[in-house]
């Protein structure tokens, strides 16, 4: 019996552990898959005194290697094998499905945003004041923005559910999770089995100061997770108790550059009401 784990996965780096009953595997080969070509591969042998604890050989069982993927979100499918093993270690949040044609963004709640000439018809009757229609024009143009709070006066939450009814047209219910270390935050919040994997819109909030590296996109879209990204244009957007970050699910974060520490916060709807039905008012929506 194989037991083990891919604990991490970079775009250029994976690790984790392998273990066989009854067998010493130190200095055997591993290989990194992307469906059946070969990325990578590496020797099993760094010491984990975790494993050894728990009653596992003598600990030597960790890897680390690096890797050589096409695009920078293909490593939320990289596999694991052990060499001459058709036993497979996955990813806790594996996507391994070939590349396909990606979910259009009106497929997701708040996966569209409102364009202008509905923004600009919508601020001039008083249905959306001038900072939201701000937020959302840079959501459409860049992809991600920082979204204002008075932590004092407002929740989180509600700030959210404001920029959320304002994209939907609808009253919607927020849910707010703890999203764990902000290493591998990008493949959570891509996770497909996630509870927010329906969403297109993203609001982070910190405890304490955070800057996360956001490279900004403009017309980003389903098929921008296919891309290559200049991570060298990645901007610093600060978390804390007056800034979050609105941003949409299909932007591209610059791996590892993050600093500060604390709880990591994300917001999402999980549920949409009817939108509203403009036409009750007597105006022409825009087309």
């Amino acid at each position: 019996m194989i037991l083990g784990a891919i604990e991490e996965v970079e775009p250029n780096a994976v690790a984790g552990w392998i273990y066989v009953r009854n067998a010493d595997l130190r200095d055997a080969t591993v290989l990194a898959f992307l469906d059946r070509q070969c990325v990578g591969s590496g020797r099993v042998g760094l010491f984990r005194e975790d494993l050894q604890a728990a009653g596992l050989g003598d600990g030597h069982l960790g890897f680390r290697f690096g890797i050589t993927l096409p695009r920078p979100a293909d490593a939320l499918r990289v596999t694991v094998r052990l060499e001459g093993c058709e036993a497979v270690l996955l990813q806790a949040d594996a996507h391994v499905g070939s590349r396909l044609t990606p979910r259009p963004a009106s497929a997701f709640i708040a996966g569209v945003m409102p364009p202008e000439p509905v923004r600009a018809w919508r601020h001039n009757r008083g249905w959306l004041d001038t900072g939201t229609a701000d937020l959302l024009a840079t959501l459409e143009d860049f992809g991600a923005v920082t979204l204002p709070i008075d932590a004092s006066r407002q929740a989180p939450a509600d700030a959210a559910r404001h920029l959320f009814e304002a994209v939907t047209l609808a009253p919607v219910e927020i849910a707010t999770v703890d999203l764990g270390p902000i290493k591998g935050m990008r493949a959570r919040l891509l996770d497909p089995a996630a509870p927010w994997a329906n969403t297109g819109l993203f609001v982070l909030s910190a405890e304490r100061r955070l800057t996360l590296r956001v490279v900004e996109m403009a017309g980003c879209s389903p098929e921008t997770l296919l891309e290559e990204a200049d991570l060298s244009g990645a901007l610093d957007y600060p978390l804390d108790q007056r800034s979050m970050l609105a941003v949409r699910r299909w932007v591209h974060f610059a791996p590892g550059r993050v600093a500060g520490e604390g709880k990591l916060l994300l917001h999402y709807p999980v549920a949409a009401g009817q939108p509203v039905d403009m036409a009750q008012t007597g105006a022409t929506v825009p087309a």
